[in-house]
């Protein structure tokens, strides 16, 4: 069992005995609970894309090493200021952010709108540019760039308690049809792409929080009234 962003909490067995369990604070430093560890169970997964380095007390993270007690990076960014111009910032906010790789940060909803674009056929899915956006209630809404969403992230969006949006509109984006169409403002949108200077522009115009290190820096080639 995991918390919102993906660290593990509980490793449960097939009797649903709890058989590893930890607590870890904000930026992931890991207390593990010893009357709860079984003989023989380890888990050494931290936040999203790191692993417990028990030689170095260190969080592998593919590219570079974090130090959970600095809330860092050991080492500058290796894609330079292309990931921000902190080279050495894990995110800007640890609870609602991950960094899989140790190479660009990702905000929690940018994370469940890839994942949601994955239940796509690999050869389609590079067409379709999902969105997840975050109510004033706190809901999750989902929509995408074609008139209608496709069944497989409907069932998706269904299973995960994450309410559909169509715009049923030529030339939407994924990230317009959210704030137009979705039943209240949007607080936050993540999208599975980079995200174009129109709706980068709209969605600044409506408050609307989006990861900036996820935009395209181009304009739409269908430009809409934003």
């Amino acid at each position: 069992m995991c918390d919102q962003i993906g660290t593990p909490q509980l490793l449960l067995n097939q009797s649903q005995e709890v058989v590893w369990e930890a607590e870890s604070k904000a930026w992931g430093e890991t207390y593990v609970e010893p009357r709860e560890v079984k003989e023989g169970v380890v888990n050494n997964h931290r936040f999203q894309g790191q692993y417990y380095d028990e030689e170095s007390e260190l969080h592998y993270n593919t590219f570079r090493y974090y130090d959970p007690e600095l809330g860092r990076f050991i080492s500058q960014d290796p894609i330079g200021l292309m990931g921000g111009i902190n080279v050495y910032q894990y995110a800007p906010n640890p609870v609602e952010w991950v960094d899989p790789w140790g190479l660009a940060k990702f905000s929690v909803l940018d994370e469940i709108a890839i994942q949601a674009a994955k239940v796509l056929p690999e050869r389609t899915r590079s067409a379709v540019t999902v969105a997840v956006g975050r109510g004033k209630s706190g809901k999750l809404y989902v929509s995408t760039s074609e008139k209608t969403t496709r069944p497989a992230i409907r069932d998706w969006a269904n299973n995960n308690n994450i309410i559909n949006v169509n715009s049923r509109t030529e030339n939407m984006h994924a990230e317009e049809s959210l704030r137009n169409f979705a039943p209240e403002e949007m607080s936050e949108i993540g999208s599975s792409k980079p995200i174009c200077i129109d709706c980068e522009n709209g969605m600044r115009k409506n408050n609307i929080d989006f990861n900036e290190e996820n935009t395209s820096g181009k304009k739409s080639k269908n430009k809409r009234k934003q």
